[in-house]
């Protein structure tokens, strides 16, 4: 049986609910804590609503105490990667898209 790479390491081994939000690479119980807070409470929630949207939700919440980290974090999580292997392009890619509508 093969690893979700979406997975922290080691969650499916600790019998961690592969869905539940801490479960998603870089996103620890703080993040999850302020995610719950705007309504994704699940991975697939998450996915559902993608990194970007979740980042805007997150920026009118909770606002300077987010960070563009948090944006990396969400999407190499989402993508199965540490959110410091996110490349230059992709970390352009993703503030474009955050702040390319006068979102926060």
């Amino acid at each position: 049986m093969s690893r979700d790479p979406h997975l922290s390491p080691g969650a499916d081994r600790k019998g961690q609910d592969p869905d539940r939000i801490e479960s998603v690479r870089n996103l620890g119980p703080a993040t999850a804590r302020m995610l719950a807070e705007i309504g994704i409470e699940t991975a697939a929630e998450l996915r559902r609503v993608g990194s970007v949207a979740a980042y805007w939700r997150l920026k009118f919440r909770f606002g300077r105490a987010v960070t563009a980290i948090a944006l990396y974090a969400m999407e190499a999580g989402l993508r199965g990667l540490d959110w410091r292997a996110l490349d230059a392009e992709s970390r352009r890619a993703l503030l474009a898209a955050a702040h390319g509508n006068g979102e926060p």
